[in-house]
Formats: C-alpha cells, structure tokens, sequence
C-alpha cells in the first residue's frame, strides 16, 4: 500500500507496506519520510478518530475535524489557531439573546428610565426658568438705563439701595410683627424714609415705552392673569405650623397689593412684547412690580417664573433692579436675590 507522491519506502509489514512522503512544503509535523508498518498505522489511525470524535461531540461541529499530519488543510488550522490565540473553535455565527433575556434588559432600562427621568426632566425646566429669568432682567434693566437716558437725569422713583435713615420697630401685634416702626434717635420719622417716589407718573410713562407694552388688562378680566396664590397665602402653605389667616394677614401688612384677593382684581396689569405679565404694585409706582417671565405658562408660582423686583437708587445713581420687598418663594422656589446671584455667579 503507498501513500504519496514519492519518496522513500518503509519496511515491509506482513502484506503491507506504508510509505507517507513530505515534501519541504508540508508542515513540519509531518516527519520527513516517517515509516510505519501497517499495523502500526492502522492502531494509530483508530486512536486519533477516537480523539476527535470525542472531540467533535464536546463542541458539535465539524469544523473542528483536525486533518492528518502531511495533509496540507493542517497548514491553514494552525494559522486560524494563531489568529485565535491557540483556539480553533469560533463563536456561532447563530449566537443571539433570548426573549426572556431581552425582557428582562428591557425591564431594567425601564426602572432606571421612570427613577432618573423626573429629576432630569425638573432640572431641564429650572435651567429654562433660570435662563428666562436673565432675559427678564436685562429687559428691565436696558429699560432703565434708557428711561435715564431719555429723562437725562435719574427719576425719583425708588425705594433706597443703601439708605440714609436708622429705624426700629416701635409697635408689634399680637403674633410678634413689627407693625409700627421708628428712629432711632427718637426723631420724627422723614417723608422719604424708605425712598424717594415724587417722580414716578413720569417714570411710569417713560418706563412703558422702553418696555415693550402692547397691552394691558385688569386683574379680574377673564383670561388676563393665571390663578396666582398671593403673598399672604404663600406664607400659610409655607408655614411648618398651621398659620391663621388673620396671622397672614398682619404679615402681608406692608404688602397689601399683592395678596390673593388683591392680585386678581389689580387695576393695570401690563402684557409685554415677548408674553411676559408685569403687575405694578400701583398703577404709578413702578418702584414694586411683580413679573411672569414666561407668562401664563406654568407653573405661575413665586420663586419659580413669578417674582417681585424692587426698584433701587441712592441719590444721582443710576437705577437697579432688585430683589426684596414683598417676595416669598414657594416651596422649592428662590426669592429674587438669589436668582439674581445664581446668575452672576460664573
């Protein structure tokens, strides 16, 4: 029996001779000119079927048949071997998820989605907020700087930015709130203890050109306002104990204008060019205002998109918009002032 193309011959066995040839191209594996005899051959054949059928039946497919030494297809296994780090199986190519093991990726994402998706979705709107607001405070204030510039000097019509005067509170009521307050040194109290205001009719026309106001409707006109809470309601669903409303009431004593019963039926309430509302503490005193920066769009909550800017000047200084008087956030809200430093904040 001979197997090859040539070569040298083994020995002869008994009714059989075995000749295996190797040229230089075959893999070095392969022994030059190895001789067996039959029996020899044969025994060894049988063991290595039985290796891989073993091994066939471990990883199931066909491709992992290793061919005999000599057989030039051993060449091409050794290299895939290499390529594969010494591993001649490969992923099928039939590999996939399981339905239950994608409902289950599915179920995971979803709980992840409905625990983060609320505190994304409420940060989103307090940054929109935060950026409507600076829009509304340059509004006012390059509407400042122009009524200056028309009138050519600062009209008086601003409660102090640093004021001249030292008070104290001479009468509380019954809860503990300074309702009367005083001098200090005794002396009678000045006309302009809190500012200067002889000025602000012509503040007010001037103001509402440099505003943008293309219109204007009453408090209690169907459609004008949103539903607003008032200052003194504020005060109660903030309060950690139940607060009376005649409590609320003593509070928002300086603040009269802007409780809830007051807001909804304001005279003059001012709906600006880009849908803002302003509502002028009094129809000439433009010293307190309270603005919607996005307008009726909600929530309509103080601390939120509502709040209450007070004029400020010192003698001859120009105009500023502040915070102050009359504001109260609600609950998870900020007062004026810090949302103006939050804004200055780099």
């Amino acid at each position: 029996m001979n197997f090859g193309g040539g070569g040298a011959t083994s020995k002869s066995a008994p009714d059989c001779d075995l000749t295996i040839s190797h040229s230089e191209d075959n893999d070095i594996l392969s022994p030059k000119n190895l001789k067996r005899t039959c029996l020899e051959y044969f025994y060894e054949k049988m063991i290595r079927h039985s290796e891989l059928a073993s091994k066939s039946v471990e990883t199931k497919s066909k491709r992992d048949f290793m061919p005999l030494p000599g057989d030039p297809k051993a060449i091409n296994v050794n290299k895939n071997r290499l390529r594969l780090g010494g591993r001649s199986d490969q992923p099928s190519r039939n590999a996939a998820f399981t339905m239950a093991e994608v409902l289950i990726t599915l179920g995971i994402i979803g709980i992840i989605a409905a625990m983060t998706l609320p505190s994304l979705i409420a940060n989103y709107q307090k940054k929109v907020l935060k950026e409507q607001f600076k829009v509304a405070y340059s509004l006012i204030q390059q509407a400042f700087v122009r009524v200056v510039a028309n009138l050519e000097y600062t009209p008086e019509c601003y409660y102090w930015l640093n004021s001249p005067y030292k008070t104290v509170c001479i009468e509380w009521d019954k809860f503990g709130h300074c309702t009367k307050s005083g001098m200090a040194d005794g002396s009678p109290k000045p006309a302009d203890i809190s500012g200067r205001f002889g000025d602000c009719e012509l503040f007010r026309e001037t103001f509402e050109k440099n505003i943008q106001v293309i219109g204007h409707c009453r408090g209690s006109d169907e459609g004008c306002i949103p539903d607003y809470e008032g200052y003194d309601t504020v005060l109660q669903n903030n309060s950690d104990t139940e607060m009376s409303d005649d409590e609320a009431f003593s509070l928002s004593g300086g603040c009269t204008a802007y409780r809830k019963s007051e807001i909804q039926r304001r005279s003059y309430v001012y709906i600006l060019k880009n849908g803002m509302i302003l509502i002028p503490f009094q129809k000439n005193n433009f010293a307190l205002f309270l603005i919607d920066i996005n307008g009726k769009k909600g929530p309509n909550k103080w601390g939120y998109d509502l709040f209450s800017f007070t004029t400020k000047a010192n003698y001859g200084t120009p105009l500023v918009p502040a915070g102050g008087l009359c504001m109260v956030a609600e609950k998870g809200g900020l007062t004026t002032t810090e949302m103006i430093e939050q804004m200055n904040r780099k």
